[in-house]
Parts: C-alpha cells; structure tokens; sequence
C-alpha cells in the first residue's frame, strides 16, 4: 500500500474485492491515513460489511465511468477486471495488480502500453 500505491492521505482509493481479508485491511489502513475510500464487492450481501469505506458499490465487472477522482487501486480481483479497473481511474492513477480472487491468472493479449493508452485516450 505505501511503497507501490504511494499511499497518502490526500488519495482516492479504490478498493476492488474489497470484502476478502486484503481488502479489508486495505481499507483500515487508508482510513487510518485520511483517505477517501471506495470499495467495491461482487458480493451484494457483504456491501454491509464495508461500511468504513466512504462509497461501498457492488461490481458488475463495469465500473468505468461510474466512479470519479479515483487515484490510487489495489487490484485484487486481477486480470478478470484488471482492463476495467485501469478505465476507472483517473490519468497518472496507480494501479497495483495484486491479487487473482477472478481465479483469471492471466490476462490474453494484455499489452500494458496499449490497455493504459486506451484507458486514457
């Protein structure tokens, strides 16, 4: 969270699979900095559960154009959403690929220049 997200707490931070254990502890630790949080879950049951985020939002697979000002995210759904997820922010946003919970391990035809120059085009 700190030394790749360079987490702080003037940060929007998208959490995706927010309701597994990394997720939750991800968004301790922001709130602990002052972070806005956003945290998104597949799992409509469990929207409760993140009610320390400042926006709790169940994912679709689509929250491009959906979210605003989101400037740092913690990938950990992984490549199921990873292409999304890198649409969803805003330009000069870091996004860190940490996580498979999708059970995609790998992401077909993935070109990282491409995916962030279309994100942003």
């Amino acid at each position: 969270m700190f030394e790749n997200l360079r987490l702080g707490p003037e940060d929007t931070l998208l959490v995706r699979g927010a309701s597994c254990a990394w997720g939750y502890a991800a968004i301790q630790l922001a709130r602990a900095l002052g972070c806005k949080i956003m945290a998104a879950t597949h799992r409509e049951a469990e929207l409760p559960s993140l009610a320390e985020a400042d926006q709790a939002i169940l994912d679709t697979g689509n929250l491009t154009g959906i979210l605003t000002g989101v400037t740092k995210a913690p990938e950990l759904v992984g490549s199921k959403t990873l292409r999304d997820t890198l649409k969803a922010v805003e330009p000069g946003a870091i996004v860190c690929n940490t996580g498979v919970l999708g059970g995609v391990c790998v992401l077909d035809g993935f070109d990282p220049i491409k995916e962030i120059q279309m994100a942003y085009a």
